[in-house]
């Protein structure tokens, strides 16, 4: 269980790590929707962010924890308000290569160490399932750019990434085990 520090106005908030379950998936869907609305407002297309969809984005949450590929929420007393899912990479085709997926925290708990906490643990997993190198992909102009950079990810090129039907540019990031 982490521990968040305190902001001029808020007071210490406790929160778990846990493992994505069946059941997650509308929480998931809507921290993924509008953490997606406020973080990419103006970077994805304004109509493209306003229809996105809850239902649509619960069965595909549904089917990713079924999987069971490694996947974890930040739980407040039964709320998810983040999560973090990986896996075998899409940027390299090697077997020691995995990526992160995704990785959403609502706006209203950012900046207080749950992104840090997962992240963390989904390092430490991917690590221990025999992966020597991680990706992930970050949209251009995306303030996570320094979030990632400032736990020790480096960047390592430029990419295009195709979000409803339009190309958007990404950097993209890799960290390794040493």
């Amino acid at each position: 269980m982490g521990e968040l520090g305190r902001g001029e106005s808020r007071v210490p908030i406790k929160y778990t790590i846990r493992s994505a379950q069946v059941g997650d998936e509308a929480q998931i869907a809507q921290v993924q929707v509008d953490t997606w609305r406020f973080a990419y407002a103006n970077i994805i297309d304004h109509e493209f962010l306003a229809n996105l969809p809850y239902e649509g984005s619960e069965k595909k949450w549904q089917k990713i924890i079924k999987k069971q590929a490694p996947f974890f929420v930040a739980d407040i007393e039964g709320r998810v308000v983040g999560f973090v899912v990986g896996g075998k990479s899409r940027i390299r085709n090697e077997n020691c290569a995995a990526e992160i997926f995704a990785l959403y925290i609502y706006p209203k708990y950012q900046n207080l160490g749950i992104g840090r906490s997962l992240l963390g643990r989904m390092t430490k997993e991917l690590y221990e399932s025999g992966f020597a190198e991680l990706h992930l992909q970050v949209l251009s102009g995306n303030s996570a750019t320094q979030f990632y950079e400032s736990c020790g990810w480096s960047r390592i090129g430029d990419g295009k990434f195709e979000i409803g039907g339009k190309k958007y540019d990404v950097i993209l990031y890799c960290h390794d085990k040493r």
